[in-house]
Order: C-alpha cells, then sequence, then structure tokens
C-alpha cells in the first residue's frame, strides 16, 4: 500500500523496484531520453540498448524489469527537481496545517543532490512531497562538480577558506553530518 516518488529516477531502476513494496510509484526525471527508455521498460518490460565498454568499442546488451514486478503500478514523468511540478507538492503553509503535507508514503532521491544546479531549492520542496511521517531517502556520493552545480551552490565538499592546506577537517564544509557513521562499527575510513 502507499504512495512512492522517485526523483532523478533515470531510466526507471529504483521506481521499479519501489513498486514492490508500494501500490503506486511515479518516477521523475530531468532528461527526456531517459523518461522515454523508462516508459518504453514499463510497455514492454526490457529494452536493448549500447554501451561502450572501452574507447570505440560497444557491446549490446539488454536491461529487464523482473518478472515479479507489476508495471502498471509505476508511471514516468518529464520534471525539474528544483522546481517541481505542483501536482507533486503539499500547499504549504504551516507544520500544522495538514495541508501542507505532500501525499508520498516515500521519496527517493539517489544520485541527485550533487548533480542539481541548486540542491538546496530541491530540499526546500521535500518536506510538501510527504505524508507525516513520510519517510525521505537521500543518497549521494557528494562529488560536487561545477559541470552541474555551481560552486556557490555546494552544500559542502568545500574548504572554509582559501588559506587552508586542504589536510584541516575543521576547515572543511561537508554536506554529509557524519561521513561513514553507519560503517564505523564495522569498518575503519582509510584515506
Amino acid at each position: 500500500a502507499g504512495l512512492a516518488l522517485d526523483i532523478g529516477c533515470a531510466v526507471g531502476g529504483a521506481t521499479f523496484e519501489l513498486a514492490k513494496h508500494f501500490a503506486i510509484v511515479e518516477g521523475l526525471d530531468y532528461s527526456r531520453a531517459f523518461i522515454t527508455a523508462a516508459r518504453l521498460m514499463k510497455e514492454r518490460g526490457s529494452l536493448r540498448y549500447t554501451c561502450f565498454r572501452e574507447g570505440e568499442v560497444t557491446r549490446k546488451l539488454t536491461g529487464a524489469v523482473n518478472d515479479r514486478i507489476d508495471r502498471a503500478r509505476v508511471s514516468f514523468r518529464e520534471g525539474d527537481a528544483c522546481g517541481l511540478p505542483r501536482s507533486l507538492l503539499g500547499g504549504g503553509g504551516s507544520g500544522s496545517d495538514f495541508d501542507a503535507f505532500g501525499r508520498h508514503d516515500a521519496v527517493l532521491a539517489a544520485n541527485l543532490l550533487c548533480r542539481l544546479p541548486d540542491p538546496a531549492a530541491f530540499l526546500a520542496q521535500c518536506a510538501r512531497l510527504l505524508r507525516p511521517g513520510g519517510v525521505l531517502v537521500l543518497v549521494s556520493p557528494y562529488s560536487w562538480l561545477e559541470a552541474w552545480t555551481p560552486k556557490d551552490r555546494w552544500l559542502g565538499g568545500y574548504y572554509e577558506s582559501a588559506s587552508d592546506d586542504g589536510g584541516s577537517a575543521e576547515a572543511s564544509r561537508s554536506a554529509s553530518p557524519a561521513p561513514n557513521a553507519p560503517y564505523r562499527r564495522s569498518f575503519d575510513a582509510i584515506e
């Protein structure tokens, strides 16, 4: 039961997987080519594509949706994560106003945050996507690059002062509040 949203869904891999756990899942991506491919995957159940192995060397592969997934539960649309369609958002207002909340039980944004031109604008909208008690899942490599996000909009991953030699953790700013925290008991961070 429930409604899930996959923002930055690409060709829909995670969107289809969410359909194992939610009655309705919507995938949203900025790329028309990705949404076209995702819709073809929904329609056909598989899609043949060419990938580069090395240099000019390519190979043909087939991506397929697991047969146990009900593809009818999934839909896809183009959209901008930094300016989400109004139909996805709650009405705004105060936190005590139920209309301020969205309708989604879960929102997934995987490998998206550090690829947006304005990640703060995206994050500011997230509360309006979720029902009370809903879950927002952000997964990011935090590999900020100016090709996607202007440096003045990075949420972290830079040094506070130009005089820093790059070695001081205190002088750096990170978007991830506790790097490696989930693994601390099992693994040692090697830098």
